[in-house]
């Protein structure tokens, strides 16, 4: 396996688990140089619009 390929694997949640795969030292190195998405985050107020927006214009029977 190429090491671009392990590394993107060795972080995937689904191997958090498996014993000496990566230490605490390395997680936490790699959770700090994850990009900040903060301003990504939905305003509750625009979602809850939004979801009824979608419920009034869905087709009846759905």
């Amino acid at each position: 396996m190429n090491l671009e390929a392990e590394r993107k694997l060795k972080f995937d949640r689904r191997m958090q688990g498996r014993p000496g795969w990566a230490s605490e030292e390395e997680v936490q190195a790699e959770l700090a140089s994850l990009p900040d998405s903060a301003e990504k985050v939905a305003d509750e107020e625009e979602e809850e619009g939004a979801e009824t927006g979608a419920a009034l214009s869905a087709p009846e029977g759905f």
